[in-house]
């Protein structure tokens, strides 16, 4: 079931093709983006985190068809993580090992400050199990 975090409409395309849509699965939401996530585009996708950061439960951000993540992508993620962790939760992110955005996690060092997995599967097993 894909759907926005608006309950019922469907999540709008951003720029450069990118796109943010939430499913449940197992009952731990999962919100999957697309393509680009820079300035313009990463805007959607916090306000879907700030939603969805405050709804009951763990979720899962999953990121692997994600092509591009600039600084602003990246703090948007961070962002969510963080106020995750201090309600409690946990915001599993799933990431393409070996892409672009394992890369930049690598990069500046971040990966570690994130619960990091690199398949739907595992990051659904994990937030259920931290639940």
């Amino acid at each position: 079931m894909r759907h926005s975090l608006a309950r019922g409409r469907f999540a709008r395309a951003g720029a450069r093709g990118t796109s943010a849509a939430m499913s449940d699965a197992a009952t731990v939401p999962v919100l999957s983006a697309t393509g680009e996530l820079d300035l313009h585009s990463s805007r959607g996708l916090a306000t879907q985190l700030g939603e969805l950061a405050g709804s009951p439960g763990n979720a899962v951000l999953d990121l692997s068809k994600v092509t591009f993540l600039d600084s602003v992508g990246l703090g948007v993620v961070l962002k969510a993580a963080n106020r995750f962790r201090r309600q409690d939760k946990q915001l599993v992110v799933v990431v393409e090992p070996g892409g672009n955005v394992s890369r930049l996690l690598e990069l500046t060092a971040t990966a570690g400050t994130l619960a990091v997995e690199e398949t739907r599967d595992a990051a659904l097993t994990r937030a259920t199990a931290v639940r």
